[in-house]
C-alpha cells in the first residue's frame, strides 16, 4: 500500500512539472490572489467608505473552489495536488490559511464599527496594522508554498504584529497569537 503511495506521488509530481504548482509541496500561490483582492478591497474604505460594503462580500473560500472558479489553466491538477500534497506542508499551509481567514473577517468586522463612527483615525489604524499582519501571513503561506524558510526575522516581526492584533482585538487576537508557528516548526516542514 506504501509503495502505491509513493508511486502516485511520483508520478502526481511528474505530472506537476512545468505548471505553476510547486512539484514538492503540491501547492499553487494563485490561491493567495483570492486574499490579495480581499486586501486591495480593504485598502480603499478610509479613502471611500462607500466600499465596505464591497469588502464585505469577501468571504473565506477553500483552495479547491478557488480553483473550480478561477481560470488557472490546471486548476483540476491544482486540486488532485493539494489533497495529495505531504500532510506536514498541507497541515502548515492550512493552519495559516486559518488564521488569514480569521483575520480578514475581524478586519472586516472592525471597519464596518469605523464607518458606522464615522471615524477616519480609526479606520485608518484598523487598515494598516491588518494589512500589515495579513500580509505577513500571507508571506508564510507563501514560504510555504514555494518550499523556502521564512526570512530571519519574520518571526519576531509577526510577533509584534500579532501583539498588536490582540491589543486591537482583545482575547480573540491572542488566540492567534498562540498558535503562531515558530521558525524551527517552518524549517522542520522542509527537512
Amino acid at each position: 500500500m506504501a509503495e502505491y503511495a509513493v508511486d502516485m506521488a511520483g508520478s502526481l509530481k511528474d505530472r506537476l512539472e512545468g505548471t505553476n504548482i510547486n512539484p514538492e509541496t503540491f501547492l499553487a500561490t494563485d490561491y493567495l490572489n483570492h486574499f490579495n483582492e480581499g486586501i486591495m478591497l480593504i485598502e480603499l474604505v478610509p479613502d471611500m467608505p462607500e466600499m465596505l460594503e464591497d469588502a464585505q462580500n469577501w468571504a473565506p473560500k477553500s483552495y479547491a473552489d478557488h480553483f473550480r472558479d478561477s481560470t488557472f489553466s490546471d486548476k483540476e491538477l491544482a486540486i488532485e495536488a493539494y489533497e495529495n500534497a505531504p500532510a506536514p506542508i498541507r497541515e502548515a499551509f492550512d493552519a495559516v490559511i486559518a488564521r488569514i481567514d480569521r483575520a480578514m473577517l475581524e478586519t472586516l468586522a472592525d471597519l464596518g464599527m469605523a464607518v458606522q463612527a464615522n471615524d477616519q483615525a480609526m479606520l485608518q489604524e484598523i487598515t494598516t496594522t491588518a494589512c500589515r499582519n495579513i500580509r505577513s501571513l500571507l508571506d508564510q503561506a507563501s514560504a510555504i508554498i514555494h518550499g523556502s524558510r521564512v526570512q530571519p526575522g519574520a518571526e519576531a516581526e509577526e510577533a509584534d504584529m500579532a501583539a498588536a492584533m490582540a491589543e486591537q482585538s482583545g482575547a480573540e487576537g491572542m488566540e492567534d497569537a498562540e498558535i503562531t508557528m515558530n521558525q524551527d516548526d517552518i524549517d522542520a516542514l522542509f527537512d
